[in-house]
């Protein structure tokens, strides 16, 4: 059999037929590594948010969250992603537990360690507003659970667990 194989550089494709939606048209990132504990039994903002301005009203915008965090033993976390003052991409079931984006358990075995959970969400803001998206968070046990960021939660008595990051992506993508 006679295969040809094909390579394109990076210059071979310059753009996309008018008139196809997928594009990226432009990227907005956050670098956080700031050490932060939250020990409050409300959402809290965690510090790690970016804005964009979108070109279109009929395109979207692709939220990706990075966070790197821990939190105490036994405890459990959860994440909401807000778009200004809006609540987005959470459950919209109800019940006993908590209607939220995404959640996290720790179990004791899990003291040391740091987790990075991706959190993705694409949102149609229609909007050509500047704006802003944020992930807060909630140590949902008690206020006594901590949760942190950048950090594992028994890195003040271990100093041998170093600090670690987290990053926020926009990316606004044609309509």
């Amino acid at each position: 059999i006679n295969m040809a194989l094909i390579t394109l550089g990076a210059n071979a494709i310059t753009a996309l037929p008018s008139g196809v939606g997928g594009k990226v048209l432009q990227v907005v990132t956050q670098f956080y590594d700031t050490q932060t504990s939250i020990n409050a039994s409300a959402f809290t903002d965690t510090g790690m948010t970016a804005s964009i301005t979108p070109a279109s009203s009929s395109n979207k915008v692709l939220v990706t969250f990075y966070p790197s965090f821990s939190a105490a033993d036994n405890s459990y976390c959860a994440f909401k992603i807000f778009r200004d003052t809006t609540e987005i991409g959470s459950s919209t079931v109800s019940g006993t537990g908590v209607e939220c984006f995404g959640g996290f358990l720790f179990s004791t075995s899990e003291k040391y360690s740091v987790y990075q959970s991706p959190m993705v969400f694409l949102d149609s803001p229609s909007s050509t507003s500047s704006l802003t998206y944020k992930l807060q968070v909630s140590p949902m046990r008690s206020t006594s659970h901590q949760f942190y960021l950048n950090r594992s939660h028994t890195q003040g008595d271990e100093n041998q667990f170093g600090g670690t990051s987290s990053n926020t992506i926009l990316m606004e993508i044609a309509g």
